[in-house]
């Protein structure tokens, strides 16, 4: 038997691990285009996340934005030594780190498992939605956190917020699943099924059959603990206003492949795409948007009294607008995609 396992161990069979493939990309608002907008973006090969720097602040002088970078970019610097099934943990040691700095922010993060999970992390109103492409549909998508409408949970001075005030969820996942980490600019103005199509292509008549028959049959989150799986974090950026692929550091000697940078760059473009088409609803007065229909939801809800006079909100929601878009894959020790590793 030990003379079996031995030569087990010296047999050249491959180790795969999950991870994050894909891209980010951020638009800021018009009037906020000289400063590059308030949102900061953050991608690695485990864990990706963004950040919406409260606009508030700027009324004050503040510079919206320094909070959400730095917040993320300390949410790099601590992952990189931490346990990633605890973001909740990862989150407060950055928060703690901003104490000093002025200004607020909301953030969503998600953390990639080694049980075939994510962690999903938010505070305030950006959030994540996680899309199986192979099936056409949202497996999972975080809830807005907020106070009141368009009064969003936030970390930061004169907060009381905390990081362990968010909402946290773990997700089952498989090789292929899209994951979609973007600020409220996005959801402010693309509605699910907008988001869904350009993530998947328009649907077809089969593809709107398989929707149904499974969507009432699938769990797809559960409330997290924080578990006791570990991975490392590698590189990411923080910045905002700017376009960036990214691929895992395991891979940077794969990075010239055809495939990997053909799959990298399709993923580049629907979220330039996302991001791109929010932008423009968001600047169209007359548009029903996903924004202009909740605060008509909620107005509703106020007793006749409370209710502002004249019409509600109209239009798209003007706004900094960034988004992470990743693939779960695949890779070996060398870096290679597990499909073109296993071809023979």
């Amino acid at each position: 038997m030990a003379i079996h396992m031995q030569l087990f161990r010296r047999s050249r069979i491959p180790h795969f691990a999950r991870v994050f493939q894909g891209a980010k990309f951020g638009l800021p608002h018009p009037e906020k285009a000289d400063k590059g907008g308030e949102d900061a973006m953050l991608l690695t090969s485990k864990i990706i996340g963004v950040s919406d720097g409260v606009g508030g602040w700027s009324r004050r002088g503040v510079d919206a934005g320094e909070y959400s970078r730095a917040l993320l970019s300390n949410v790099e610097k601590v992952a990189e030594k931490s346990n990633l099934s605890q973001p909740t943990r990862i989150l407060r040691k950055a928060y703690d780190k901003c104490r000093h700095i002025m200004g607020s922010a909301t953030v969503c993060l998600v953390t990639l498992q080694k049980d075939d999970t994510v962690i999903v992390t938010n505070v305030g109103d950006s959030a994540a939605i996680i899309v199986r492409p192979s099936e056409r549909r949202i497996l999972f998508k975080s809830e807005e956190q907020v106070h009141d409408f368009n009064f969003p949970k936030q970390l930061g001075m004169h907060s009381d917020d905390m990081p362990e005030h968010g909402d946290v969820h773990s997700v089952k996942v498989q090789e292929g699943d899209l994951i979609l980490c973007a600020t409220d600019g996005i959801f402010d103005n693309l509605f699910d099924e907008d988001i869904l199509e350009r993530l998947c292509g328009p649907a077809t008549g089969a593809d709107e059959a398989d929707a149904m028959s499974t969507a009432s049959t699938t769990s797809t989150s559960t409330p997290s603990e924080e578990g006791a799986a570990s991975s490392k974090a590698s590189t990411g950026s923080t910045t905002s206003s700017e376009q960036e692929a990214a691929t895992p550091a395991s891979s940077e000697n794969s990075a010239s492949s055809t495939t990997e940078q053909t799959a990298i760059s399709n993923l580049e473009q629907r979220a330039q795409d996302i991001v791109k088409a929010a932008f423009v609803l968001s600047l169209d007065p007359h548009y029903n948007s996903p924004f202009a229909s909740r605060e008509k939801e909620w107005l509703e809800k106020l007793p006749a009294a409370l209710r502002p006079k004249g019409k509600g909100y109209e239009g798209g929601k003007p706004d900094d607008i960034s988004a992470v878009l990743v693939e779960i894959v695949d890779k070996g020790d060398d870096g290679k995609p597990f499909a073109r590793r296993v071809s023979l």
